[in-house]
C-alpha cells in the first residue's frame, strides 16, 4: 500500500512539472519579443527603414540587424525673428559712425551693405545679423541716432514643425545606412555588393542635402536678421534748420546760379542766334523797299 502511495506521488510531480513546462513555453511564444531579464512593458520605437535588397545572396539569418536608438528629437520651438529698419539721419558720415559702436556693443556683425549717393541724397541699405535676445536693443539703440522713423516692423516664424521633421528624417537616414553597412557586410557576390553600395550613395547624398537644410534653419534660428536702410536728404536737411538769411543768401546764390546757365545756355546756341538776326535783318529790309517804292 506505502509503495502504491509513493508511486502515485511520484507521478503528480511529473505531471506537474510538465504542465509548469508547458506554461512557459507558451508564455514564451506569446511574447517573443521579451529579453531576457526585461520586462514586457518596456516600449521601444523602432525607426522606420525601408530597404529593399532581393538580390543579396546571404542568408535572412545573416541579414538581419540590431534596431537602431529611438529618435531624440528637438522639443524647443524654433524661431526665425527678422525686423526692417528705416530711418532717417541728419549728418550720414556721422551716423554710420555711431552705428558701427552699437554694433559691437551688442556683438552684431553687418552680412551685406550697399551705399547708394546722388545729388540729393546718400542711402545705405545694411543686412545686419545679432543674436535673438539682443534685436529688440539693438532697434532701440539705432532710434537712438535717427532723427526720424520711417518705417519699423518685426516678423517671427515658426518652423518648429519644419525643423523636427528634417530632423526625424536624417535621423531615418542615417539608420538606413548602418543598415546598408550590415548588408554590404554580408554581401556574397559582387553584384550584390555593387547594388549595397549604389543604394548607400543614395542615402549618403540625401543626409548631405538634409544636414544642408538643417544647418541653413539653425543659422536663422540662432541669428536674427534687421534689414537696416539709413539715408540723408541734402536740400530736406538744409531748409528745415536755416534761418531766413541763409534763405535769403541761397536764394541770390542760387538765381545768380539760373542767369548763368541762361547766359552759357545762349553760348551754345549762337549759330541758332546768328541766324534767326540774319533773316530778320533782311525781312526788315525787304518792308522798307516795299514802303519807298
Amino acid at each position: 500500500m506505502k509503495i502504491c502511495i509513493y508511486i502515485y506521488k511520484i507521478y503528480c510531480m511529473k505531471a506537474h512539472c510538465l504542465l509548469l513546462i508547458l506554461l512557459l513555453f507558451i508564455s514564451c511564444k506569446e511574447a517573443p519579443g521579451n529579453f531576457e531579464g526585461g520586462s514586457a512593458s518596456t516600449e521601444y520605437k523602432e525607426v522606420p527603414v525601408e530597404i529593399n535588397l532581393e538580390n543579396l545572396d546571404a542568408p535572412p539569418e545573416e541579414r538581419r540587424t540590431p534596431l537602431p536608438p529611438p529618435i531624440l528629437l528637438t522639443t524647443a520651438r524654433q524661431l526665425i525673428r527678422t525686423a526692417n529698419l528705416t530711418i532717417r539721419v541728419n549728418n550720414y558720415t556721422k551716423a554710420r559712425k555711431d552705428i558701427e559702436q552699437v554694433l559691437k556693443k551688442f556683438a552684431a556683425q553687418v552680412n551685406q551693405e550697399s551705399e547708394n549717393r546722388a545729388a540729393y541724397q546718400i542711402e545705405n541699405n545694411l543686412v545686419i545679423r545679432v543674436k535673438p535676445m539682443q534685436l529688440d536693443s539693438l532697434m532701440a539703440a539705432i532710434e537712438q541716432i535717427a532723427a526720424d522713423i520711417d518705417n519699423k516692423s518685426i516678423t517671427v516664424e515658426d518652423i518648429t514643425r519644419q525643423y523636427v521633421d528634417l530632423e526625424s528624417r536624417l535621423a531615418t537616414k542615417r539608420a538606413a545606412v548602418a543598415q546598408y553597412q550590415q548588408l554590404l557586410r554580408s554581401a556574397k557576390t559582387t553584384s550584390a555588393v555593387l547594388e549595397v553600395y549604389e543604394k548607400m550613395n543614395e542615402m549618403i547624398e540625401e543626409i548631405e542635402s538634409t544636414e544642408a537644410q538643417l544647418r541653413t534653419l539653425r543659422d536663422q534660428v540662432q541669428q536674427s536678421t534687421l534689414n537696416l536702410t539709413m539715408y540723408q536728404n541734402y536740400n530736406n536737411i538744409a531748409a528745415r534748420h536755416e534761418g531766413f538769411g541763409s534763405r535769403l543768401g541761397n536764394a541770390l546764390s542760387g538765381g545768380w546760379q539760373g542767369l548763368l546757365t541762361v547766359v552759357v545756355g545762349l553760348i551754345y546756341a549762337w549759330p541758332l542766334l546768328l541766324a534767326m538776326g540774319m533773316v530778320l535783318f533782311f525781312v526788315l529790309r525787304s518792308r522798307k523797299k516795299r514802303k519807298v517804292v
